[in-house]
């Protein structure tokens, strides 16, 4: 089991050093546009020593790849888009209702 653990780990760093433009990807952040019921909330992140809107669309785009990312390593990508969209967008509505 731990032998598995490793190599998942060694594959998933291999994966996310991969470029972007050599990995499936899917536009995440279109799953939190208006049409879906999900308005961004009027919240101002700090990041450093500036200031910028929330975008909910930059949080689902992170989750989405990073699991996307996941299942590539572990060599499931014929089910990447199916798996890993739900997730994804729980979460970022999760975190917008929070936010309220």
């Amino acid at each position: 089991m731990l032998n598995n653990l490793l190599q998942e780990d060694q594959e998933l760093k291999r994966v996310a050093l991969t470029p972007n433009d050599q990995k499936p990807r899917f536009e995440w952040s279109a799953l939190t546009q208006e049409g879906l019921g999900m308005e961004a909330p009027d919240v101002k992140v700090r990041v450093g020593n500036s200031e910028r809107d929330f975008d909910l669309g930059e949080i689902a785009d992170t989750v989405g790849n990073a699991i996307t990312d996941l299942l590539l390593a572990r060599q499931q990508a014929s089910n990447w888009c199916r798996r890993s969209r739900g997730p994804s967008f729980r979460n970022s509505r999760s975190r917008r209702l929070r936010m309220r």
